[in-house]
């Protein structure tokens, strides 16, 4: 069984490379870079975010520069609670109001929203730690997006003047307690 779980996997190693794949964030693949980035609030979600769209804010050998207005908003519920009044399930939502802009025109402003339920941990160490990593990987999500409709954006012949609303909502996984 071993033996043919390693030949799958240099199969699929294989496959990927003969197909070209190659990662869809490569950088130096992009014609772009975030040349600013502002919000109304600074917050610790901002500077999470911050970090993540770092590597696309070099500018060498990269043609459009856009900037980014965003702000970025946490929003942690109770779902649902135990007879005694005690948390059993959370909801963690990251709200994103997201506009692209280039050369001084808006280009898109998006709304994002993702979602998180998780259940309670009875050690609230480790609850604040699953929580602390659940908000960076909703911003990441978030941020992935923005870069996949920069990349879009920047794919596309001619840009319209005109404002594009779009809402983007998901809700991800479930967590299980410890």
């Amino acid at each position: 069984m071993k033996n043919f779980t390693n030949y799958l996997l240099i199969f699929l190693i294989l496959l990927l490379n003969g197909c070209g794949f190659t990662p869809m964030f490569k950088m130096q693949s992009t014609s772009f870079y975030l040349s600013e980035i502002t919000t109304n609030n600074n917050n610790s979600e901002y500077q999470i975010f911050k970090r993540l769209m770092k590597p696309h804010m070099n500018n060498e050998n990269k043609e459009i520069g856009y900037d980014l207005i965003i702000n970025l908003n946490k929003e942690k519920n109770i779902l649902s609670k135990d007879s005694n009044g005690n948390p059993l399930v959370y909801l963690m939502k990251m709200n994103a109001k997201v506009s692209i802009i280039l050369n001084g025109t808006l280009v898109v402003s998006r709304n994002y929203e993702k979602k998180f339920r998780y259940s309670h941990k009875s050690n609230i160490f480790d609850l604040n730690l699953y929580e602390n990593e659940l908000e960076k990987n909703l911003i990441k999500n978030i941020s992935d997006e923005i870069i996949i409709a920069v990349i879009n954006i920047s794919k596309s012949t001619s840009i319209s003047n005109n404002n594009i609303n779009i809402k983007g909502s998901s809700e991800v996984g479930y967590g299980t307690a410890s």
